[in-house]
């Protein structure tokens, strides 16, 4: 508990937003508890995240604007890219996931314009599309990730980390007049090969996954579905066997 307060102000002070949204969700009963804090009623939140944590909801939020992009369920292999652009923040979520933060150096004129940047660069970094939205809020650090799949791998819930942050605003450009083109996720080209793995069976996971990429489910819905039957096989290397599969998916899809 004494850890909170100090994470807090750090998430505050690299966004420097005059206002946030923040979201409770209780992952068993579907339970919801939302609302707004200015930056200093933010800061002092943290006894009331925590009581609500220990009592199974998950901790969201996001400062209210269309120049704060969200990048969520990104895999180790792509931070490197992600640092060029300069985010304001990198948060681990869970082992081995990370969200991060960026501020545009200019506010998208309307939230049509915001989505299709959001869009644009989660495609660009495999992360999720369904959480590529301007008003998508991400998880809060220094609570623990209530994901019932995680306990189950883990035993414990993890807690999530706050492994960098700095306000600054992002390098990332959108093309001139501030106009991207919504991406278009196209099947695979008739002469490209799936990555070789190293059973049938996996082979048919890496085809699901990419099924399910072409149907809109978010990355989240694919673990779901996919990971039953990835920890009979994989047990403790589920997760990053996971992590690569569906970032070569990913990868694989937009060529």
């Amino acid at each position: 508990m004494d850890t909170i307060t100090p994470v807090i102000k750090n998430y505050v002070a690299a966004f420097n937003a005059a206002k946030y949204h923040y979201r409770l969700v209780h992952p068993i009963t579907g339970k919801v508890k939302f609302g707004k804090y200015n930056k200093e009623e933010f800061i002092k939140s943290g006894k009331f995240f925590y009581a609500m944590n220990q009592q199974g909801f998950n901790i969201y939020a996001r400062p209210i604007g269309w120049q704060y992009v969200l990048l969520d369920d990104l895999t180790r292999e792509v931070l490197t890219d992600v640092a060029s652009l300069k985010p304001c923040m990198l948060i681990e979520t869970s082992p081995g996931n990370f969200q991060a933060w960026l501020i545009l150096p200019e506010t998208p004129a309307d939230r049509d314009t915001a989505k299709a940047i959001c869009k644009e660069l989660a495609v660009r970094f495999g992360a999720d599309l369904a959480s590529a939205e301007p008003d998508h809020v991400g998880r809060v650090p220094e609570f623990r990730n209530q994901k019932q799949k995680y306990f189950e791998l883990y035993r414990e819930y993890p807690i999530v980390k706050l492994w960098r942050w700095e306000h600054r605003q992002t390098t990332f450009l959108p093309p001139l007049g501030g106009v991207v083109q919504s991406p278009v996720i196209s099947p695979p080209r008739s002469n490209r090969q799936a990555p070789k793995y190293d059973d049938s069976q996996s082979a048919k996971e890496y085809g699901k996954i990419c099924q399910l990429i072409r149907e809109g489910k978010s990355r989240s819905e694919i673990s779901d579905y996919i990971m039953p039957s990835i920890l009979e096989r994989k047990g403790n290397r589920s997760e990053r066997y996971f992590n690569i599969t569906i970032a070569n998916a990913y990868r694989d899809l937009k060529q």
